[in-house]
């Protein structure tokens, strides 16, 4: 994904280590005539960024200056109730910078966005388990969609992250003939972020294409006061 920075300062999850920042920024989603579903609103999307930066390389992000990012991301409803995006940023700090900047002086404003790339939908990958179906492709009046279950690991916590997001399906030749995914089903889906759903303000993502992943066998509850021993 790329966006321009709105802030930025030092990550509160490492106060203490001042090459770990973070970026707040709004993703601005371009609506799709063709294939937007009726229940999801096309709308900025809050992000936070967080990603490694050593002194020598922090004068390159400013306000309004252009950035390319990718990593490891969760969703969540904000205390207001809005859905927000935090996303840790790739990047090995001895030999890659984690955020590339579109090079440029940001000061030009009009020269300087005349040479950022056009709006585009952030692509994204997500394993997830399937909690809910919705309509069916072709028919109804609205997109089929799937609500999927993820959960993720935030090394700021070191603790699991949990979210759901609607992931539909475009009508057309290329879903025709996909088989129904029953409940509980583990996928891992390339798709594009599309926006906020309207009715339960979650992320809606519109799938390009779907990886089916083995079923874990059941394993039956352990009975109380069993436990496990190492020799």
């Amino acid at each position: 994904m790329c966006e321009s920075i709105d802030h930025i300062g030092l990550d509160p999850t490492h106060a203490r280590q001042s090459s770990n920042l973070l970026i707040c920024a709004a993703l601005n989603i371009p609506y799709e005539p063709d294939s937007h579903p009726p229940n999801v609103h096309c709308e900025a999307i809050p992000i936070s960024i967080h990603f490694y930066a050593t002194p020598a390389l922090q004068h390159l992000y400013e306000p309004d200056s252009f950035f390319y990012a990718w990593g490891p991301f969760s969703a969540r409803q904000s205390l207001g109730g809005a859905t927000e995006i935090t996303l840790r940023a790739c990047g090995e700090p001895d030999y890659l910078i984690a955020l590339p900047r579109q090079p440029g002086d940001v000061t030009d404003t009009d020269t300087y966005q005349t040479h950022c790339p056009e709006a585009a939908c952030p692509t994204v990958l997500l394993m997830g388990t399937v909690e809910s179906a919705t309509g069916r492709v072709n028919s109804g009046p609205s997109l089929m969609y799937y609500d999927l279950h993820s959960t993720v690991y935030d090394s700021s916590t070191k603790s699991s992250v949990s979210f759901t997001v609607a992931a539909y399906f475009r009508n057309g030749a290329r879903w025709a003939n996909f088989p129904p995914l029953k409940l509980h089903t583990h996928i891992m889906v390339a798709a594009h972020v599309i926006g906020i759903t309207t009715d339960d303000l979650r992320l809606a993502l519109m799938v390009d294409d779907v990886y089916f992943l083995p079923t874990l066998p059941y394993a039956p509850p352990t009975p109380t006061g069993a436990g496990s021993q190492i020799s």
